[in-house]
């Protein structure tokens, strides 16, 4: 980003030779005041953006020029709002520095001069990778302090340009907001809006809702799996329906930020990291605020994008606090007795399901459409993901270990410790989009007539999304299941028992599928098991 010098005489933007304090063929400025341009980092309309230096080192400056003579209330308002910048002593805030008026008539120009801060762009961060759940949150937290700051200060200021590309990282860590100035609105309306902006923006109005928005935008870029939808031109809402797999609490605080309706999205900053800070607990729909908003004159929408508001008349009701996070047992107790489990019954192959397909909604959490199939002859694929990953448990009976669930082996089984909630669990190592899994278990018969265990997913292996609920009868012992689900990102992928009836179980086979290996149907050509049946 800190390109060398310009050549002695040349313009930083054209090249071409310059004399003066500007390019008479491009109209870049090569000095302005005691600042000597070194290049333009960017143009948005009359607005350029440089980086420059002094006698005390780099400097971003911010230009706006005009096609007429600025008025004297607008030239007051640049002011006005230039030395509530300068006022700004956040330390993830670039300081600004000095303010600048040059030029007479149209040819008027108005500068703020701006902290550079050497880093990388969020949105060149973003753009190789997606981020966790934890990583997001993080990220939220570290902006929204920085906007309950701006939001404290009277009048409130607001930046008006929240995306990853005015997000900052330095190399020691640090996230920094930058570029308050692009946020420049013309005439009511705002030409240079992107899909960070929210809808009520382009009419001129900016209040404590309006950072929020883009901050929800950037929080769903970052947690996408799959970078195509930019070309979709998806709206928030269904990108973050389509590629984004966090927990119901998140997925929420997320749907509030990226509201087209700021009076469904949070009151300010402050109330977004209350809510981002609370234990999980169970989503219910947001309370609707009232809205009373201060409109700036256009003049002072046209300066630096630091609009002031007045603050909101209501806020939302306290949420209660209520953990609703799963915990599950790590060691099998070795206090007790421990007792040989007796053989799992196997049907006869007269009494195995037909491979027939069937919808089935899972039972105990929000439903999710998937499929279910019947494999009797079922072969895993040389592919499937779950076979080079680590797999671990809550427990297990002599020599029936995690790992023989992912081995391919069908002679070998995890074997439970004798307790409904006993769980196998694979880490894939890192994120992959699944879209099918394949069950092949079994349970003791004389503890019931049925049992049921649940699958769940994880970006983190701490906060779990239930995926389906699986029933086996007896005469589905040891038949392997298919079951397709709708796309998920995950990395640690959980088996485990909910009503086995204090019983043991084994699991012969668990396999995962998705978009880099995926899950033919059973009535396929391609299927391995269609000769056996």
């Amino acid at each position: 980003m800190t390109g060398p010098l310009p050549p002695a005489g040349s313009c930083p933007g054209c090249g071409e030779a310059a004399s003066g304090e500007r390019c008479t063929r491009c109209g870049v400025a090569v000095r302005v005041g005691p600042y000597r341009v070194r290049q333009v980092l960017g143009q948005r309309g009359a607005a350029r953006t440089y980086l420059a230096d002094d006698a005390e080192g780099l400097v971003v400056l911010k230009e706006l020029s005009f096609s007429t003579e600025p008025s004297a209330a607008t030239l007051q308002a640049f002011h006005q709002e230039a030395r509530q910048l300068q006022s700004l002593t956040h330390p993830r805030i670039p300081r600004y520095l000095d303010m600048l008026q040059l030029g007479l008539g149209a040819d008027t120009r108005l500068y703020l001069a701006q902290e550079f801060i050497e880093g990388t762009p969020l949105e060149t961060e973003l753009a190789g990778r997606h981020s966790t759940e934890l990583e997001a949150r993080e990220l939220a937290r570290h902006v929204l302090d920085i906007l309950r700051y701006l939001q404290s200060r009277s009048p409130q200021v607001f930046h008006g340009d929240l995306k990853p590309a005015n997000l900052i990282r330095r190399s020691d860590g640090a996230l920094f907001l930058v570029d308050f100035g692009a946020a420049w609105v013309r005439g009511g309306t705002s030409s240079e809006a992107s899909r960070y902006t929210p809808p009520e923006q382009t009419t001129g109005e900016l209040d404590s809702a309006t950072d929020l928005f883009g901050l929800g935008v950037t929080l769903v870029d970052a947690l996408s799996w799959d970078p195509a939808w930019k070309q979709q031109k998806l709206t928030p809402a269904e990108e973050l329906a389509a590629s984004v797999d966090v927990t119901p609490a998140f997925r929420e605080f997320l749907a509030r930020l990226t509201s087209v309706d700021p009076a469904l999205r949070f009151v300010s900053a402050k109330e977004a990291l209350r809510e981002l800070d609370a234990p999980e607990q169970a989503p219910r729909p947001p309370a609707r605020r009232l809205k009373l908003v201060a409109l700036g004159s256009a003049a002072a929408l046209l300066i630096f994008g630091a609009g002031y508001a007045t603050g909101r008349a209501t806020s939302l009701a306290k949420r209660s606090v209520e953990d609703s996070h799963r915990k599950y047992s790590s060691a099998v107790d070795d206090t007790l007795p421990d007792p040989t489990p007796p053989p799992i019954q196997v049907p006869p192959p007269s009494a195995l399901h037909p491979p027939d397909m069937e919808d089935s909604l899972n039972s105990l959490e929000t439903p999710i459409q998937v499929k279910e199939q019947w494999a009797p002859g079922h072969q895993p694929s040389d592919c499937e993901l779950a076979r080079q990953a680590t797999a671990s448990t809550s427990g297990f009976y002599e020599t029936g270990e995690a790992s023989a669930a992912i081995d391919h082996n069908p002679a070998t089984a995890w074997r439970s410790n004798d307790s409904t909630g006993a769980w196998v669990q694979v880490d894939l190592g890192r994120n992959y989009t699944l879209t099918a899994m394949v069950l092949d278990w079994a349970w003791d018969t004389r503890f019931g007539p049925s049992a049921t265990s649940t699958v769940s997913t994880s970006l983190d292996g701490l906060h779990w999304s239930h995926v389906h609920a699986v029933t086996n009868e007896p005469k589905d012992n040891n038949v392997p299941r298919r079951v397709w689900f709708p796309q998920r990102v995950a990395r640690y992928v959980r088996f485990s028992g909910t009503e086995w009836h204090g019983g043991w179980a084994h699991m012969r086979s668990f396999e995962l599928y998705g978009l880099e290996c995926p899950l033919v149907a059973a009535n396929s050509p391609s299927d391995p098991s269609n000769a056996e049946r």
